[in-house]
């Protein structure tokens, strides 16, 4: 068992890679009289993929809901959420901009105003004033992906970003902005 790598997978499932390969060495490292009698491929053909759900958890095959990648957003599954935030970008539909800036808006919950967050922001649609909202955020995570974005989406900086820092959390130094 040589696990490689870990993913997270549709319904809260993670996925296993289990590589098998008889003889992992690089032929390099290898004495001459060994390399010349090793079959450096054997068992390229034996690795395993493993799907791991928990105990009572029914783990659907087929992944619904990603026909809509709006509702799909909101799930409270992060594989979806990922699969749909990643679906917006590549549609580069910035006519969910509005439905994106209400979800940021009215959503009490803080890992989807950060995905509205982002998107908007992908789609060059984020507001300063949504930005200076989301830096006062009730929410650290929202309040850091926020000071985050400050970099990049507005330029230069409003003369209120250096106060938004000094509110969110009192002493930051600001000199950076």
């Amino acid at each position: 068992f040589r696990p490689v790598f870990l993913a997270n997978g549709p319904a809260g499932a993670l996925y296993l890679c289990d590589m098998y390969r008889e003889t992992i060495e690089h032929p390099t490292y290898l004495r001459t009289g060994v390399a010349e009698v090793t079959d450096f491929q054997a068992g390229k053909d034996r690795g395993r993929i493993y799907r791991i759900i928990g105990t009572g958890t029914n783990a659907p095959d087929s992944v619904s809901g990603l026909s809509q990648p709006l509702v799909a957003l909101q799930s409270r599954d992060i594989w979806t959420r990922r699969t749909a935030h990643r679906l917006l970008l590549e549609q580069q539909d910035a006519g969910v901009a509005d439905d994106l800036r209400e979800m940021a808006k009215t959503t009490n919950r803080a890992d989807i105003r950060v995905h509205a967050l982002s998107l908007l922001d992908a789609f060059q649609r984020l507001e300063p004033e949504m930005l200076r909202t989301a830096l006062h955020d009730d929410d650290p995570q929202v309040r850091e992906f926020a000071a985050g974005l400050t970099r990049t989406a507005m330029s230069p900086p409003p003369a209120t970003g250096a106060a938004s820092f000094s509110l969110c959390s009192g002493s930051w130094d600001t000199t950076f902005i």
